[in-house]
């Protein structure tokens, strides 16, 4: 998951979207390997219904939105109160 990015150079940020839910897992691996991770709005709907989805056009402006610290969201560390008690209820 990180070779392909650091084979490009240096890898200062990573952005995701859905790194607070359903993507968690994912943005904690390249955290627990040192290198920030911030959670990324989803596009705008409009715009993508106007313009169609485009897996490119998205990453770019997630890149752009990182680069630019638009994006500050944190993604869950899931070592919190809220996830002892999920053990627990286990």
């Amino acid at each position: 998951m990180l070779a392909w990015p650091r084979s490009h150079g240096e890898v200062l940020a990573a952005g995701g979207e859905g790194t607070r839910a359903y993507g968690a897992e994912l943005g904690r691996f390249p955290s627990a390997n040192g290198t920030i991770v911030v959670e990324v709005d989803r596009p705008d709907r409009k715009a993508r219904r106007d313009n169609g989805k485009s897996d490119y056009v998205d990453a770019c402006a997630a890149a752009t939105a990182v680069l630019s610290c638009r994006a500050q969201g944190t993604p869950k560390s899931r070592n919190g109160i809220a996830e002892a008690i999920r053990a627990a209820l286990r």
